[in-house]
């Protein structure tokens, strides 16, 4: 298996498998929403993101799947991110 930044000619199998994605979580989440318009559109701009990726899995000549990632700048100790998120862990604990 290879991983590799995925690119332009990969969209239309990425866009697949996040509707795959989407049509399996509407099954616990039926409130959500999905655009293929949208999401073409999105991954397309964090493909020139520097701060972005989306990897993918190569299985010989097929696409085994995928992953999108994307870094925020985010000073935890003054924001209101970091009481959320210790909020989301102390409900779990």
């Amino acid at each position: 298996m290879d991983i590799r930044l995925a690119n332009e000619s990969d969209l239309g199998k990425v866009l697949e498998f996040g509707r795959k994605l989407y049509e399996a979580e509407s099954l616990i989440e039926p409130k959500l929403k999905y655009s293929a318009d949208a999401s073409k559109s999105h991954y397309l701009n964090e493909m020139k993101n520097p701060r972005a990726f989306i990897a993918i899995a190569m299985q010989n000549e097929d696409m085994a799947g995928y992953i999108y990632g994307h870094l925020r700048t985010c000073l935890l100790y003054t924001s209101d991110h970091q009481k959320s998120h210790q909020n989301a862990f102390a409900n779990h604990a």
